[in-house]
């Protein structure tokens, strides 16, 4: 048989209010075009190896006791690759530079590649 706690000592136990995040697709407007890059937001369970994308609010709620967290800027604009004149590199292309983002991220969730398997995600063209 299992009894309730003692009316003497309930309510002196304060567990900490958790939020758990919700898992959101982004969605593009034509500003975020017109700025070449867009934020997107990843938090994951401390103790397990599961991640989802998050928006900005919810990123911003949850604790990072509990939740590790990433911010990765993901370009949408410019050439498909890198362009170089002679050695110079000229412009950075967006499949280089989400590559080398989604490699970065790795430090946080080791198999974000799993997820973000296109660095094209979300490009227009230039």
């Amino acid at each position: 048989m299992i009894l309730d706690t003692p009316s003497n000592i309930k309510g002196l136990i304060n567990a900490p209010s958790i939020y758990t995040p919700a898992v959101y697709k982004v969605s593009l407007k034509q500003q975020d075009f017109e700025n070449g890059y867009i934020n997107r937001y990843f938090v994951g369970r401390i103790n397990y190896e599961d991640f989802f994308e998050t928006n900005f609010a919810d990123y911003n709620l949850t604790v990072k006791n509990f939740y590790k967290k990433i911010i990765i800027k993901w370009k949408i604009t410019g050439p498909e690759y890198s362009q170089y004149t002679g050695n110079m590199l000229e412009t950075v292309g967006v499949v280089n530079y989400n590559v080398a983002q989604i490699q970065n991220a790795k430090s946080t969730f080791n198999n974000i590649d799993s997820v973000l398997t296109d660095p094209k995600q979300y490009w227009r063209g230039y």
